[in-house]
């Protein structure tokens, strides 16, 4: 049997406390006189509900000041212009839309952030945009397109945004959008388009030139599900490793390097993760839910997934997903 040092490249060392940190990593803590080991541990936890819920709704901000905008409410799915703000415990209401909405996008932070696109009730399919300072919201530039269906990406800052593909039914010609574009805090300028038009995908990204988006639907054909996974630099966009499994209206969040996909228009409660270059099965969420689109903004290893769609209606569910590292002490039996 091969001992520790051929299967970790280095033998076991005596150290004076905690090393840092590698996963399987073992050593002998001279001060507490215990053999040690870093683990990794990833889960969802419940967290405390909506205040409202809803389907078809967006969040943005991080797992700690998190922010969930917009969505269909009863009876049936009638657009809402609702908003709340998540402290990492709890939920408030706070200042609503100006417009009645859902199936729009959310770009930036609980303080710094703005709401793209979407369906009006009394308009329709929108091309607005509004900011919001953390206690008001406020008219920004329009988008170049209109867009029906949440664009596939939705990433980056309010001054530094990325808005990319979508569904547009009106004005005609109707279709899925390959269109991508950028915001500088003031208006929008159109990129480079996606490889694959494509609507209501997972993503994620801090920066309009370092984002990431995943699945997501083709309703024009060849139509259905998608498991494409494309990067954008600020110049391009370029596929890398597909999903396991092609899912749309899904949730996202993270960046190119850790990336975190979840739910499905069907409702589920798989999980996927990113390393930068393929998806692997992560661990499930306890609610099996659709149309909730994440945290674009947030960590893949600290996010929360609110609201969406369950089997039999809406949901004001939330979750917590944390990835946590931590030393163990090995004990002898």
């Amino acid at each position: 049997m091969a001992d520790y040092k051929v299967i970790k490249g280095f033998g076991i060392q005596s150290i004076a406390g905690d090393p840092t940190f590698i996963i399987g990593q073992a050593w002998y803590d001279n001060v507490a006189n215990a053999f040690q080991v870093h683990i990794e541990s990833k889960a969802w936890a419940e967290g405390n509900n909506l205040n409202t819920g809803r389907t078809l709704t967006t969040g943005g901000g991080t797992q700690t000041a998190g922010i969930q905008v917009a969505g269909g409410v009863p009876p049936g799915v009638q657009t809402c212009d609702l908003v709340e703000e998540y402290d990492g415990t709890s939920y408030s209401e706070v200042t609503e839309l100006s417009a009645l909405t859902n199936n729009t996008s959310f770009i930036g932070t609980q303080t710094a952030g703005m709401q793209c696109s979407g369906n009006h009730r009394t308009a329709g399919a929108q091309k607005d945009t509004e900011e919001y300072n953390g206690a008001s919201w406020s008219n920004g530039g329009d988008q170049n397109i209109i867009r029906n269906s949440a664009g596939c990406c939705a990433a980056g800052t309010q001054t530094a945004g990325l808005l990319a593909g979508g569904y547009q039914s009106l004005p005609s010609p109707a279709g899925d959008r390959a269109q991508s574009e950028e915001y500088n805090g003031a208006s929008w300028t159109e990129g480079n388009e996606l490889n694959t038009a494509r609507a209501v995908g997972g993503s994620g990204g801090r920066s309009d030139s370092a984002a990431i988006t995943f699945g997501g639907y083709k309703q024009t054909a060849p139509t259905g599900t998608q498991d494409i996974t494309e990067e954008y630099n600020g110049a391009s966009w370029a596929e890398t490793g597909d999903l396991n499994t092609g899912r749309s209206a899904m949730g996202g969040a993270g960046d190119q390097s850790s990336a975190l996909g979840y739910g499905d228009d069907g409702h589920s409660t798989a999980v996927e993760e990113f390393d930068g270059t393929t998806w692997a099965t992560a661990t499930a969420m306890n609610t099996s839910r659709g149309k909730s689109r994440g945290q674009s903004y947030a960590l893949a290893s600290a996010m929360v997934a609110a609201g969406g769609e369950i089997a039999g209606g809406m949901t004001d569910n939330s979750e917590e997903y944390t990835v946590s590292q931590s030393a163990k002490t090995i004990t002898v039996s």
